[in-house]
């Protein structure tokens, strides 16, 4: 597949995954598309359903247990009383949940995970939870407990953020470029606290990045999508989980994935932050008034959204360095080193000392001109007295 047919089975999977199977099945007809994307499409929406459908049940079955009336609303899995569902994706579904033995005192956000691992997967699962719930920074919605349904489901509870997507605060708050900058910069913070600990987030997007009253960020769903690839690989294949528009173009196609990749997601964000325009071109919602980047930033967007991960930065870190070159004025890796770029740059960063060393070479230059005019004077003077004075002898002499 094409990467253009990738953009469009992607935007027809989000039209169509909503409805009905008859609007599913007019909307088929009426987008006209070759039969072999069509079928492509019709396997993902019938692969979504299933995968619904098998939710469903484990909900429903959970709460029969509760036998209460209105116990819907109350299912138990494990030690969560569910409330109501939050929100569904390509990797699960997210309900906010009550910890049923601690007084509904904590909250949380349970997510049920698409794909039944064998036991091999089922042993990798509980593996890398355990790295995952090991990750403790003030940036990152931490994972707080895990497990299976009685039959096999995978799910992960994480802490509950109330917050809203990174792109929406930044259009409510009318953010400057300063602090788009800054809010990239926390995001990325805590994007390298977890590689340094070996985990990579594979899916950064603004949907995975909720955003405090207070402007403290929180990044969810670390390491998840490794967890469903676990599960698939496994079995000899890969889920290959991916978002279009902020995946590297190695996770498209099914290479390893390394932290180049959310370096690459985050030069995504940062780019789509400044200029207020998802990947795919379309305004950001709800609307965000692009900023003024200038051609260091647009060149630190460059850098981390290249094509070959080599051309990248090559740690997050290598990012944040560039980031806060920016933010004092200094010269940023991801420009062209010139002579006369780094004087520039210097003169714009110690623009008051260089002010002042300017109006000091002004004045000096004006007292040596004064001078030098004072002496012309003098000269012109001397030479006159030399002249009167000798015309007085021939006179005298005559």
């Amino acid at each position: 597949m094409t990467p253009p047919d990738e953009g469009r089975l992607a935007k027809l999977f989000d039209a169509l995954v909503g409805l009905d199977a008859a609007a599913r099945a007019r909307g088929l007809d009426a987008a006209g598309i070759d039969p072999s994307l069509r079928a492509d499409l019709e396997a993902l929406l019938d692969a979504d359903r299933s995968q619904d459908e098998r939710i469903d049940s484990i909900l429903e079955r959970a709460a029969r247990r509760v036998n209460t009336p209105g116990a819907a609303a109350r299912a138990t899995i494990g030690a969560w009383r569910i409330k109501r569902e939050l929100g569904a994706g390509g990797m699960g579904t997210v309900f906010l949940a009550r910890r049923a033995d601690a007084g509904d005192e904590q909250r949380g956000a349970l997510k049920l995970l698409r794909g039944f691992p064998t036991e091999e997967g089922r042993r990798r699962l509980r593996q890398e939870r355990r790295v995952l719930a090991s990750l403790e920074h003030p940036y990152i919605a931490r994972l707080i407990d895990g497990g299976e349904t009685d039959d096999g489901q995978p799910y992960l509870v994480m802490a509950y953020v109330e917050g809203e997507t990174v792109t929406a605060f930044a259009a409510r708050r009318a953010l400057s470029t300063a602090d788009r900058v800054a809010l990239v910069d926390r995001i990325a913070e805590a994007v390298a606290h977890a590689h340094q600990r070996l985990v990579i987030h594979r899916d950064l997007k603004p949907s995975n990045v909720l955003v405090r009253e207070d402007g403290t960020p929180s990044v969810l769903d670390f390491g998840v999508a490794k967890l469903i690839d676990a599960a698939g690989e496994s079995g000899g294949t890969s889920t290959r989980v991916w978002t279009p528009g902020y995946a590297s173009p190695e996770q498209k196609a099914g290479a390893a994935v390394t932290t180049a990749a959310d370096v690459y997601a985050l030069g995504v964000l940062l780019g789509e932050l400044l200029s207020g325009r998802r990947p795919d071109g379309s305004a950001c919602e709800p609307p965000l008034a692009p900023s003024a980047a200038d051609g260091d930033l647009r060149g630190i967007v460059a850098k981390a959204r290249a094509e070959d991960p080599a051309a990248r930065y090559a740690t997050v870190d290598a990012l944040r360095e560039d980031l806060a070159r920016w933010r004092d004025g200094r010269p940023v890796r991801a420009a062209r080193d010139t002579a006369l770029y780094r004087t520039r740059k210097f003169v714009r960063r110690h623009r008051g000392s260089v002010s002042l060393a300017v109006l000091v070479l002004i004045a000096l230059g004006a007292f040596s001109w004064r001078l030098g005019v004072e002496r012309n004077r003098a000269l012109e003077a001397e030479a006159a007295a030399r002249t009167a004075l000798n015309r007085s002898k021939s006179s005298e002499a005559e």
